[in-house]
């Protein structure tokens, strides 16, 4: 099905949905931060797996990713709310420090729960 929406209404509306999104990230990264200062990494492993499963939960909903809302949500809330290159950067960070074994294991938990979040959402859709 064609997007009847004029395309500078969805590059904004995929903008401001990012710009939704990454407050919600920083919110969160704040508080988490702050109850468990130690862990930083928690914050971004919590949004990644937390999004996963929401992407999936509108994959699942939404036959025609070009609907406005799909896009608004999952490309612009979504987009901004998880966090790749913060993942990388963490992993980086691991690795500067000598700790390569804690950086993998990172990578491979929260892509793993990234994926398991993504199933698990897009199969409540029961489509």
């Amino acid at each position: 099905m064609e997007n009847p929406t004029h395309p500078i209404q969805t590059y904004l509306s995929v903008a401001i949905g990012g710009a939704i999104g990454s407050v919600i990230r920083f919110a969160i990264s704040q508080i988490l931060h702050r109850i468990n200062p130690d862990h930083p990494y928690l914050a971004v492993a919590s949004v990644n797996v937390v999004g996963s499963f929401l992407i999936g939960l509108l994959a699942g909903h939404f036959t025609d990713r070009n609907q406005p809302l799909y896009l608004f949500a999952a490309i612009g809330i979504l987009g901004g709310f998880t966090t790749f290159s913060s993942l990388s950067l963490d992993l980086l960070t691991h690795f500067q420090k000598g700790q390569a074994a804690h950086a993998i294991i990172n990578a491979l938990l929260q892509i793993a729960l990234g994926l398991i979040a993504a199933a698990i959402g897009f199969n409540l859709t029961n489509r």
